[in-house]
């Protein structure tokens, strides 16, 4: 895991994503490691079947209620910033 912080610091997404392929290939990885995947990728701005496939694999490991949420809003488009916004317009 210190390998995966280090190469996340350094910007080195490439071998990034070959480090967590490799761990969570090995072991049941928890949500935020999960969510700190998806989230990296999201920023890389990576092919939606990827973050899909990523969020199916977290789902798989955890039935994680932050993991759910945050699949349904990305599935929708929405960010649970903009959520918040429009929930407190009453």
């Amino acid at each position: 895991m210190k390998l995966i912080e280090a190469l996340r610091r350094s910007g080195e997404l490439e071998e990034v994503r070959e480090q967590r392929e490799c761990i969570s290939a090995l072991f049941a990885m928890p949500p935020s490691f999960w969510l700190e995947w998806i989230e990296d990728e999201k920023s890389a701005e990576s092919d939606k079947d990827r973050i899909k496939c990523l969020f199916e694999l977290a789902l798989r490991d955890f039935h994680s209620p932050e993991v759910y949420l945050e699949y349904v809003q990305w599935s929708c488009g929405i960010s649970l910033e903009f959520a918040r916004e429009v929930t407190s317009i009453s």
